[in-house]
């Protein structure tokens, strides 16, 4: 179990190596895309300034800063997960549709983990900078003091939250094993799907009523992606909520490993 862990470990950190290394052969690229998002980020920012202002900073009960550390919560959980997930999961339509699928099964190690964590972008991953200073300036602001074993479990809640990103996003790419004609960047259900999903999670949930929050937290859990760990930081949240988080993430990953199964057995392969 250690050795097998080990070995993962290794050929992930291989992995983020070799993307590190393509990415410094093309500076301009990696430079330019970076501005990009950051351009991008700062437009979010503005967006949300204007909004505190023209509301007398409470945004349903949010103020300004609050609204801050939302947005730079949201940006930590969408950019980790572009960073490590997005180009790698949402690849599978493709693979599944070209017969280049068959290079992933041949090799000697999981096939769902070499899916999983091939590509690692680095101009996208660089955004998490612009979180930590959005979410520790907001932070500051309000006025809270440090604590360790707050941002610790912070720091775990967003690493929870890119696992349910991850989960929902591989889940809808393995249904190209059933409609292979699905193309990962311009189907209307696995890609435009996740992001109509992931939609509601960036949003606060206090533009909803107490009945679609009870359905997105509970039922549709995406509620717990952004907001349950800018909730834990600045505002209260159930106890049970931040457990179920967990535990849906934990059922989640087998159902979806249940679909990964059974898509293997539909596959049909180049060869075939």
């Amino acid at each position: 179990m250690i050795k097998s862990i080990k070995k993962y470990l290794t050929i992930y950190y291989m992995f983020v190596r070799s993307c590190l290394m393509k990415e410094m052969e093309r500076r301009g690229n990696f430079i330019l895309m970076s501005i990009t998002t950051s351009f991008l980020n700062l437009y979010f920012l503005f967006y949300y300034l204007v909004l505190a202002e023209r509301l007398d900073n409470n945004f349903l009960g949010w103020g300004k800063n609050e609204l801050l550390f939302f947005l730079g919560t949201e940006i930590l959980c969408h950019s980790a997960f572009m960073a490590t997930c997005f180009y790698n999961v949402f690849t599978l339509p493709d693979h599944v549709r070209t017969g280049s699928f068959d290079f992933l099964l041949i090799k000697p190690v999981n096939t769902r983990f070499l899916l999983s964590t091939r590509n690692f972008n680095f101009s996208t991953f660089s955004q998490v900078l612009f979180g930590i200073a959005l979410t520790s300036y907001s932070y500051w602001k309000l006025g809270f003091k440090f604590s360790l074993p707050k941002l610790l479990l912070f720091i775990i809640l967003i690493l929870n939250s890119v696992m349910i990103m991850y989960l929902i996003g591989f889940t809808l790419m393995c249904l190209a094993f059933y409609f292979t004609r699905i193309s990962s960047y311009g189907s209307v259900l696995p890609y435009r799907g996740f992001f109509a999903i992931y939609w509601f999670a960036r949003r606060p949930e206090n533009i909803f009523s107490s009945q679609v929050i009870q359905i997105l937290t509970y039922v549709c859990p995406v509620l717990l992606i952004v907001n349950l760990p800018c909730k834990w930081m600045i505002r209260t949240t159930s106890p049970i909520t931040i457990i179920w988080a967990f535990i849906f993430s934990i059922i989640f990953f087998l159902l979806s490993q249940v679909l990964w199964k059974k898509g293997l057995q539909k596959y049909e392969s180049a060869s075939s």
